[in-house]
């Protein structure tokens, strides 16, 4: 979505995957994040934790490397997080 930022269709599409993607891992019994942390991830990528009221057009480009950032450090990428 960063790469994209400035394209509505290609930013809305890979925020879209990464929402679902985000909320998955509160499912997964070996999580490395809290469901706080989920909802927290949730609001930096699309300004809410409910999909209802998410709305990927006020996503900002320093929410989401917030969120990469985050992401990073939960699962210890920081190192390649730029990389993928």
């Amino acid at each position: 979505a960063l790469a994209n930022f400035n394209d509505n269709a290609l930013r809305n599409h890979a925020l879209s995957e990464a929402a679902a993607f985000v909320y998955a891992l509160q499912f997964n019994p070996n999580k490395k994040v809290t469901n706080a942390n989920v909802n927290d991830l949730l609001t930096q990528i699309g300004g809410a934790s409910a999909f209802a009221n998410m709305n990927f057009y006020n996503a900002t480009e320093v929410n989401l490397q917030a969120a990469k950032d985050a992401l990073a450090t939960y699962y210890g990428l920081e190192a390649v997080k730029d990389n993928l």
